[in-house]
């Protein structure tokens, strides 16, 4: 028996994908608080449709969804597809594989557009005025 077969995690692996790349719907993210060394912590996770196991989420994760969704709303994410694949990742001067997310193909979801900028009129033709409430 492999090391790992015993002691199974209850969240999503770069071992439970392995060399594979899966295309999920994102269910929920939500926040829930564990325990480490005996003192609760806030967690985040994303839930996907269909799946036994759920993703911890960190902030390059995070970015990751949020680039391969289009949007800065985790709540908006959620209806969103996105691939999941095993990649490498350095984290203090250590390099390993760890679960990683990208757009899924072919998944025509809408961007976040930057709201547009207010029209700035010439400023040589019109006095500089102050605006009071």
């Amino acid at each position: 028996m492999q090391w790992k077969e015993m002691y199974p995690k209850e969240h999503l692996t770069v071992d439970d994908l392995g060399k594979k790349q899966v295309t999920v719907e994102i269910a929920s993210v939500y926040k829930t608080t564990v325990k480490v060394k005996g003192k609760p912590v806030d967690e985040w996770r994303v839930k996907f449709t269909g799946a036994k196991k759920y993703l911890r989420l960190n902030a390059s994760l995070a970015e990751e969804i949020g680039a391969a969704t289009g949007t800065t709303d985790s709540q908006a994410a959620v209806g969103k597809r996105v691939t999941l694949f095993a990649g490498p990742r350095t984290a203090y001067g250590e390099t390993r594989m760890c679960v990683c997310v990208k757009a899924a193909p072919n998944a025509q979801q809408p961007t976040e557009q930057p709201e547009p900028m207010p029209e700035t009129s010439n400023q040589s033709e019109q006095p500089e005025s102050e605006v009071t409430e």
